[in-house]
């Protein structure tokens, strides 16, 4: 529970908190404090203090920009963990701060006798991918204009070619930012935790589910704001022989976070009944869940647990996603479809026709954001994991597209990366790489002529029928174990398709 309610009190209707030191109410009908917190702290300025020591747990210390890059004994013996909000300007990429950055590597480099190749290690390189390159305060109007012009800056920082550098760029579905994206001309992917949460948010508002789960808002509001009915509700439990489990809170970014309420309810379906009938003189008794909105509760439970486990894991910088989302969105159509399948009662029917609607309603999010994206299909076809087996892509409703033209796609994109990877390079399209020094077996057997003859086979081929054999020759081979990385895998086997594996790194 908040620090704040040691100084704020909320009404029993559960809209509304009172100040018990100037006696001032504010609107406060969820489990958001951020208006009670900012009424302290401009009304009871030493209270609020106070209160956020007890909630930092520490003493406030500074670690800026200006010490940020000091590299000195002292100062790393003294730096204490950061416990302010810094300025958004401390972390952008400023040729100022490159230039410290660069000092920092030398540093490392110099003190703990490392390599200088290191910088060009696999490890070294993932490990630069996790810097921001860039953050920018927006002070005009956050219009698809403004942003797209935004974006074109940062990236002129560093060169790059929005037309072929950049794979493609993950947001949120806001209308600014697809505007922003079309205005880039940049290949889309919209972000699949913002549709995973726009999809459960539009069943959580469907007419069948949404008494029920303003339901169960409702009763965690109760617990929420009274240590009182915390304490009635552990004596409710322990007189029906079950573990004392306090309700959790939720947030409307994290639907899982309902989902676990939603169990704790069901779960602790006959000490709350009890409770709401008799605490505080039954002036909560209009919350008792009734037998249909339990049954409304399971179907949603039943349906969402399996979703979640898919979007858990997922979640994680570790995993590599976008090749995913497609078999994921894949799985979701074939739940919907054994629905479709089975045969209705009377027994059955309610959950039956709402766990279709359910399906429905997350089907169509998905489908209108990635039925038809070419660069997810991409990502999954290059997957070894999956290829086009776990593509299906007629499965989708006006967004089917043949296997034909499909590789044609891949062949046309490997082409243009190629191309634009030979001229930063400064090569030929045609220039075949320097010939290595025989060395082991190849230096003691003769295998010149053989090579010779490769060689002499592959220059006669175009660009175009290379790409083709690539994509014929990677298809061709069988997938490996999901449990297996893709990443590894291009790394170990992509020098047999250097076409290919242009898209990949």
């Amino acid at each position: 529970m908040s620090l704040v309610w040691n100084v704020f009190t909320k009404s029993e209707c559960g809209y509304r908190a009172t100040c018990d030191m100037c006696f001032k109410s504010f609107s406060n009908s969820g489990s958001n404090t951020t208006n009670l917190w900012n009424h302290l702290k401009k009304s009871h300025k030493g209270k609020y203090n106070e209160l956020d020591k007890q909630k930092r747990g520490t003493d406030n210390c500074e670690l800026g920009p200006s010490n940020m890059f000091d590299l000195s004994s002292n100062t790393i013996e003294k730096t204490k963990l950061h416990t302010k909000q810094t300025m958004m300007t401390s972390f952008t990429l400023t040729p100022s701060n490159k230039l410290k950055l660069d000092k920092i590597l030398a540093y490392f480099v110099a003190v703990d006798m490392m390599p200088y190749n290191i910088v060009e290690k696999e490890g070294f390189k993932a490990y630069t991918l996790s810097i921001c390159l860039g953050c920018q305060e927006l002070s005009e109007s956050h219009t698809g204009d403004n942003l797209a012009s935004a974006i074109q800056l940062q990236l002129l920082e560093y060169n790059c070619d929005i037309d072929a550098s950049i794979g493609a760029i993950s947001t949120d579905y806001g209308a600014n930012v697809l505007k922003a994206v079309e205005n880039l001309k940049i290949p889309h992917v919209p972000c699949f935790g913002h549709s995973f949460n726009t999809a459960v948010k539009r069943i959580f508002e469907l007419d069948e589910v949404k008494v029920s789960i303003n339901n169960v808002r409702a009763i965690q509001n109760i617990f929420a704001y009274s240590w009182k009915a915390v304490k009635e509700m552990a004596i409710e439990q322990k007189r029906y022989g079950l573990k004392t489990i306090k309700f959790p809170s939720y947030s409307k970014t994290r639907w899982w976070s309902l989902l676990d309420l939603i169990e704790v309810v069901l779960s602790q379906e006959l000490p709350l009944a009890s409770f709401l009938r008799t605490y505080n003189k039954g002036v909560f008794k209009d919350r008792m869940i009734d037998e249909h909105q339990i049954e409304i509760l399971k179907t949603v439970i039943s349906t969402l647990s399996p979703i979640r486990k898919i979007s858990d894991n997922l979640a994680g910088e570790s995993y590599v996603t976008a090749s995913a989302i497609l078999p994921v969105v894949i799985m979701i159509l074939k739940k919907l479809l054994e629905v479709d399948e089975q045969v209705l009662t009377e027994e059955n029917r309610v959950c039956l026709v709402l766990k279709k609607t359910m399906l429905e309603t997350m089907m169509t999010v998905f489908t209108n954001r990635y039925g038809n994206n070419i660069t997810l299909k991409m990502c999954t076809a290059l997957d070894p994991r999956f290829k086009l087996d776990r593509i299906d892509i007629e499965q989708f409703e006006h967004t089917s597209i043949d296997l034909e033209s499909f590789k044609k796609i891949i062949k046309e994109e490997c082409i243009r990366t190629w191309q634009y990877s030979q001229s930063k390079s400064e090569l030929s399209l045609e220039s075949s790489p320097k010939k290595s020094k025989s060395t082991g077996l190849s230096a003691i057997f003769d295998t010149s002529y053989d090579l010779q003859s490769t060689e002499s086979t592959n220059m006669e081929l175009s660009i175009g029928d290379k790409v083709e054999n690539e994509v014929n020759g990677y298809l061709n081979l069988p997938k490996i174990d999901f449990e297996q990385s893709p990443v590894r895998w291009w790394h170990l086997s992509g020098t047999m398709f250097p076409f290919l594996k242009s898209n990949i790194f």
